[in-house]
């Protein structure tokens, strides 16, 4: 049997949780209940930024609409970039799982600019630099930082 206390304990953390979940819905409504709402996020063209940040950015768009983000400080000595693949475990099919990790490590298998075995790794060794990568549930990020002069 629930004591009265842990069960009025329960309610107030079931209460709140349901308090805020329900905050965090959206309270707009649309003008016209069958208009679609995008769930793309929308380009930033104005990067808020803190101002004791002295650091430069800037945000373009590829032609294949990837959206990047640039950082420039001069006073780091590494160059670096990370990669965020919105692509993960869940969305592997079930006959083919572990596909996701599979793929991540295809990229080190050689490429275009790189299309010996290891020939992108080398780049990477040779030029005091760092490599990674790892796949998530719902996501896959890479990650590669080599010094500025390469």
């Amino acid at each position: 049997m629930i004591s009265t206390e842990k069960y009025k304990f329960g309610s107030a953390i079931v209460l709140s949780i349901s308090l805020l979940i329900s905050a965090c819905g959206s309270t707009h409504k649309n003008e016209n209940e069958n208009e679609q709402v995008s769930s793309e996020p929308e380009v930033q063209h104005h990067i808020v930024k803190s101002p004791n940040d002295d650091r430069e950015y800037a945000s373009i768009v590829l032609d294949n609409d990837l959206q990047i983000l640039l950082v420039s400080d001069p006073d780091i000595e590494k160059s670096a970039v990370a990669l965020s693949v919105a692509v993960g475990s869940f969305q592997e099919p079930k006959e083919f799982g572990g596909l996701a990790h599979y793929l991540e490590h295809m990229l080190f298998m050689g490429t275009k600019s790189y299309p010996e075995v290891g020939g992108y790794g080398e780049f990477v060794t040779l030029n005091g630099g760092t490599q990674n990568a790892y796949t998530e549930l719902d996501h896959t990020n890479f990650m590669v930082a080599v010094n500025n002069e390469a």
